[in-house]
């Protein structure tokens, strides 16, 4: 059985997360109940003095290093494809 990879909703203290649009690479600081506090963009040890929900975080930023998995087939022919010595990188 194959886990399921974390998304940006399980983003943790110390995650990095980066902007759709901007590119730019941010720490989460801090992770409250409902929010995230995240780091100046490409500066981790700033805060920014904005917050954002999960929901925007979703939408405004992906996980750094985001496995993207389609299916558990996918997840499970990439992991063969791993063990036989294939690299795999996204385009």
């Amino acid at each position: 059985m194959i886990n399921n990879p974390k998304t940006i909703r399980d983003a943790q203290v110390g995650d990095v997360v980066v902007g759709k649009n901007s590119k730019n690479q941010q720490m989460v600081l801090e992770r409250l109940q409902n929010i995230v506090l995240l780091s100046y963009a490409n500066d981790f040890k700033k805060a920014n003095s904005a917050t954002y929900t999960f929901d925007e975080l979703e939408e405004y930023f992906t996980l750094k290093n985001e496995p993207v998995v389609v299916s558990d087939k996918t997840a499970e022919a990439m992991k063969v494809l791993k063990e036989a010595g294939y690299t795999i990188t996204k385009d």
